[in-house]
């Protein structure tokens, strides 16, 4: 598995594993009544994102073929998470929340993330919680402002640091 940023030129890869889920994301799987979301998800949207410094992107490859990606807007804002289907349940979201939050996100964050999901993601999103440098545990959390909106904060539960040999 390759990781590299994103740049315009790859708006057509992105743009195609998202409509790749389309059925999943607009109550029509014909996309009718969803054309202002499949506008902003379109090929030419997408090389807009990449060409904004508002957008950061996180592309995964297995050899030539693009299997995973993640966007942050804004520096905390998770954008874009898609892994395609043939690869999910390989650790490959996870590994790009990880990076993404390493390289991607701003530290005037102060460590709160904001993500807008389908609302079969949510329950489900196979990182709920991951270590990043060794440091607090991340998880999503439900906002309760509005059904869709959830924001990404310290899991209070769990220890500050993961448990190490020593300790067991």
């Amino acid at each position: 598995m390759e990781f590299r940023a994103g740049s315009p030129p790859d708006a057509d890869a992105i743009a195609g594993l998202i409509a790749s889920f389309q059925s999943e994301l607009t109550d029509d799987p014909s996309g009718a009544g969803a054309e202002e979301y499949l506008a902003s998800v379109s090929v030419r949207a997408e090389r807009e994102y990449l060409a904004s410094a508002r957008y950061r992107y996180l592309l995964a490859y297995a050899g030539s073929q693009l299997v995973g990606f993640i966007a942050i807007r804004d520096g905390s804002h998770l954008f874009h998470l898609f892994v395609e289907r043939a690869h999910q349940r390989q650790g490959i979201a996870r590994l790009l929340w990880e990076r993404a939050l390493r390289e991607l996100c701003a530290p005037s964050s102060e460590g709160t993330f904001t993500v807008n999901s389908s609302l079969s993601a949510v329950p489900g999103v196979g990182f709920p919680s991951c270590w990043v440098n060794n440091k607090r545990p991340w998880h999503l959390v439900p906002s309760y402002a509005t059904p869709r909106f959830t924001s990404v904060r310290p899991n209070p539960s769990l220890p500050e640091r993961p448990p190490i040999l020593s300790d067991i």
